[in-house]
């Protein structure tokens, strides 16, 4: 999917997650742009995965220079994939946004 498809997608879901607006959500590529974590000092959290720490902690030291706060992170495994490290069949955030579209029109009259 392109980027502009993902970020509304997930603009989407959490809008559905939280009707009453009181997440604010910001949404910007990964290109050669500094990203969002390392420029909006508000940001508070991330939930990264195992291999991604060495990335997160990057973004860290870029708030640090930039005087932010660090930002606290959920680590968690890949769901899926196979034991010999084989991401292919990973669970992802585009096919959960995509089951649970998919049960929602299955439940409307």
């Amino acid at each position: 999917e392109s980027y502009e498809v993902r970020a509304a997608s997930a603009k989407a879901f959490l809008a559905a997650c939280d009707p009453s607006g009181t997440v604010d959500v910001l949404v910007g590529p990964l290109d050669k742009n500094p990203p969002l974590a390392a420029t909006v000092s508000e940001m508070r959290g991330l939930v990264i995965s195992k291999e991604t720490i060495a990335g997160a902690e990057a973004l860290n030291d870029m708030r640090a220079s930039a005087g932010f706060d660090a930002l606290r992170f959920i680590v968690v495994d890949l769901v899926g994939g196979s034991p010999d490290g084989d991401a292919r069949d990973k669970l992802s955030s585009t096919k959960l946004r995509e089951r649970d579209a998919q049960r929602a029109s299955r439940e409307r009259p």
